[in-house]
């Protein structure tokens, strides 16, 4: 809906939004429509740089993008050139009917466009606003033969805007002690949170930095298993040997063990004995075998 070109298409979709949500529909048209849509923008958003503070001063980046810059030999930037490409694929089957020199109507099986190459307009308003010819645009350039398409795109797509846009340098700053303090400086603080918020609250434990050995934050948990430090039973991976009798099972002494019925599949006679042991096991008393059930 927000990149929706023609009238009709941002017509459509905000007509489903405001069906399906219209407490949505009502707050965004209470914003301003010409804020998010390109259909209502009243201009065309392009000259002007916009960019965080964070990449702003990493003089890296910075560095980076203006290496990229320089070893570009094209007339256009790789980013107009994969859109060209993709444009020029998508249009190879659409019609081109001539109105005049310098007008033409391109049918694409849709809503079909008509191209004003003197205005350098299109009725689709995707060449307006996005500054990259579109498909019905390249319809015609075949039409034509237009082998130099890139003269329709708009400057700030050409190479020679973006290596100017990295022309200039980023000095570093000075040491700290000889910074200049203008004195009228104030000291931001964080909000003052006075109502605890939803949820539980966050581990204020410190998170180990790579590198680090994770092991050093681990909580001493003592495994009642194998009664070591850093693990609990139930992740425990120690074997259990019972012929050697390293674990000893604790059964409950005030209550009898009671036959709990007859065994199924193993004739009639022989009950069930059970009891547990510290770790959780618990053992099948039988005339004739013993079951051991982790």
């Amino acid at each position: 809906m927000c990149k929706a070109y023609r009238k009709s298409d941002f017509d459509h979709h905000y007509g489903i939004l405001a069906r399906r949500i219209p407490d949505s529909a009502r707050t965004l048209t209470t914003v301003g429509l010409n804020r998010w849509s390109r259909h209502h923008a009243d201009r065309v958003r392009y000259a002007y740089l916009t960019s965080n503070s964070a990449e702003s001063m990493n003089a890296l980046s910075f560095w980076e993008h203006r290496n990229t810059a320089d070893g570009l030999t094209t007339p256009v930037t790789p980013y107009a050139e994969h859109k060209l490409g993709k444009r020029n694929r998508k249009s190879i089957s659409w019609t081109v009917k001539l109105i005049s020199q310098v007008k033409f109507e391109v049918l694409d099986m849709k809503k079909g466009g008509k191209v004003n190459l003197q205005d350098k307009t299109c009725t689709c308003k995707q060449w307006q606003f996005s500054g990259i010819p579109c498909g019905h645009v390249m319809a015609v350039a075949r039409y034509f033969v237009l082998r130099n398409v890139t003269t329709h795109v708009q400057k700030y797509f050409h190479t020679e805007t973006y290596k100017s846009a990295y022309m200039e340098d980023i000095n570093p700053l000075d040491h700290i002690s000889e910074w200049i303090d203008p004195g009228h400086l104030q000291t931001v603080l964080p909000p003052l949170v006075t109502k605890r918020q939803s949820g539980r609250p966050k581990s204020t434990a410190r998170i180990p930095s790579q590198g680090e050995d994770k092991d050093n934050f681990k909580s001493k948990r003592k495994c009642s298993r194998c009664l070591e430090y850093g693990h609990t039973r139930s992740t425990c991976t120690t074997h259990y040997d019972l012929s050697e009798g390293k674990q000893k099972s604790k059964c409950n002494s005030k209550t009898k063990a009671k036959p709990k019925g007859l065994l199924k599949g193993k004739g009639k006679g022989k009950r069930e004995d059970s009891c547990s042991t510290q770790f959780g096991s618990t053992y099948n008393l039988s005339d004739d075998y013993l079951l051991l059930c982790v």
